[in-house]
C-alpha cells in the first residue's frame, strides 16, 4: 500500500495523511476471525473433507503430535479452527498466513516518520480439490473493496500456486519406502500428512501418472525456514542408507 510519495515527518503531516501501515493492518485483520477461521468468502468451498477413516487414523497421532508441537513451537497454546484438533488442522485443513509485513522505520533509535508505503506477503497452504487460481481470485475479491481511498494498493502473485496433493500409501513404491526406512533407521515409519510447497510433486503426479514417494530425512526440530536450519550428520548418513535400501526394495517388488 502506498500513501504519500515519500516518507513524511509525522509531526508535520500526521492526522492529515493516512499511514499506509495502519491501513494495511486494518485490511489484514479481516482475513481471520478471532478463533482462526479464514473469513475470505469461498476460501473453504472446494476443500476435500476428511473421511471417517482418515480422522480415525489421525487420532492415533494426537498425543505424539502435541508433544512434538510443544517442543518445537514453544507457543503458549494451539490456535485455529475450533472444529478441528491441532493435528487435523495441520494434516488436512487449508491455511492463510501473513508471512511478512514491513514499512516505516524500524532501525536503531527513534524516527518520527509517517511512512510512504507498507508491504505484506501472504501465502496459502492448500489441500486437495482447492484450485490455486480460484483461491487467489477469492482473496483478491475480498481485499480490494476494503482498501480505503486514502491509499493505493498493488496486489500481485509472486509465484504460481500449486494444488494440494496427498500421496497414496497403498502402492508398491510406498511399501518399499516403508521397508527401507525400517531397514535404515531400525524402526517402522509413521505416515503423516504435512504441508510444504513442493509444486513439482503435483506436476509429476499429473504428467508422469505414476506413484509418487517422498523420503524426508530431517526432523521437525531442524528449524525449517528459520534461523540455523539443520539436519544432523547421522540423519544425512541414514538418509543415504534409506535411499539405497529403497532402490533395493523397489527392485524386489517390480515384476
Amino acid at each position: 500500500m502506498t500513501g504519500p510519495r515519500r516518507d513524511l515527518h509525522s509531526g508535520h503531516y500526521g492526522g492529515s495523511v493516512q499511514n499506509p501501515i495502519q491501513a494495511l493492518v486494518a485490511v489484514l485483520a479481516t482475513l481471520h476471525d478471532a478463533e482462526g477461521r479464514v473469513t475470505v468468502p469461498g476460501f473453504y468451498d472446494d476443500v476435500l473433507p476428511m473421511t471417517d477413516e482418515e480422522r480415525t487414523a489421525l487420532s492415533g497421532m494426537q498425543a505424539r503430535f502435541m508433544d512434538e508441537w510443544r517442543t518445537v513451537t514453544g507457543a503458549p497454546q494451539p490456535w485455529g479452527e475450533p472444529e478441528y484438533l491441532p493435528h487435523e488442522r495441520v494434516a488436512a485443513r487449508p491455511t492463510l498466513e501473513i508471512n511478512g509485513i514491513g514499512g516505516g522505520y524500524a532501525g536503531e533509535g527513534f524516527k518520527t516518520v509517517l511512512p510512504a508505503r507498507a508491504i505484506a506477503k501472504i501465502s496459502c497452504r492448500l489441500v486437495p480439490d482447492q484450485d490455486p487460481q480460484q483461491v487467489y481470485m477469492a482473496l483478491l475479491a475480498h481485499l480490494t473493496p476494503l482498501v480505503p481511498p486514502t491509499v493505493t494498493v498493488e496486489i500481485r502473485p509472486l509465484e504460481e500456486g500449486s494444488p494440494g496433493f496427498v500421496l497414496d500409501r497403498n502402492t508398491p513404491a510406498m511399501r518399499a519406502a516403508a521397508l527401507a526406512y525400517e531397514q535404515a533407521w531400525g524402526v517402522a515409519p509413521i505416515f503423516w500428512r504435512d504441508g510444504g510447497s513442493i509444486p513439482v510433486v503435483t506436476a509429476f503426479a499429473e504428467h508422469l501418472r505414476t506413484a509418487i514417494v517422498m523420503l524426508p530425512y530431517g526432523y521437525k526440530g531442524g528449524g525449517a525456514h528459520s534461523t540455523n536450519e539443520h539436519v544432523y550428520l547421522a540423519m544425512f548418513h541414514k538418509g543415504i542408507a534409506t535411499t539405497i535400501a529403497f532402490c533395493q526394495q523397489l527392485a524386489m517388488q517390480l515384476p
